[in-house]
């Protein structure tokens, strides 16, 4: 089975341990059995158990290599990013949606209260002639 050498990096943005904080930003080394480019995300094995890491590129030929640990996986973000994009939608629409209930509800209560007060029916056609 072919395998590919690459770097990967770990980004701790909140390390606040001393095991995260001495890897975040060092390049390790590490074998693949995917074809990897730079920036994908990766699950790897490390001496502290399963980390996410960020492929920051491939050992060229002839260059050093000191790894032995394997990248477990690719991370595929997008169905996630879809399900995120989809949950935005529908919490857009369940605004519009209450929004126009509440003007109907509005516009309801005035029709209402304008059959039975000739005051307010007056004001109600003149608002009515200015909006349109």
């Amino acid at each position: 089975m072919k395998t590919f050498k690459v770097k990967i990096k770990f980004e701790h943005a909140f390390a606040n341990d001393s095991a995260r904080r001495a890897t975040a930003n060092k390049e390790y080394h590490y074998l693949s059995y995917v074809d990897l480019v730079h920036s994908d995300q990766v699950v790897v094995e490390t001496q502290y158990g399963l980390a996410v890491g960020i492929v920051s590129g491939k050992v060229r030929p002839g260059e050093s290599f000191k790894g032995n640990k394997f990248v477990i996986q690719k991370i595929d973000m997008t169905a996630f990013e879809a399900l995120k994009q989809k949950q935005a939608k529908l919490e857009f629409l369940k605004a519009e949606i209450d929004n126009v209930i509440e003007e109907m509800t509005y516009e309801s209560r005035i029709e209402t209260f304008a059959s039975t007060n000739p005051t307010l029916a007056d004001l109600l056609s003149q608002f009515k002639e200015l909006n349109l």
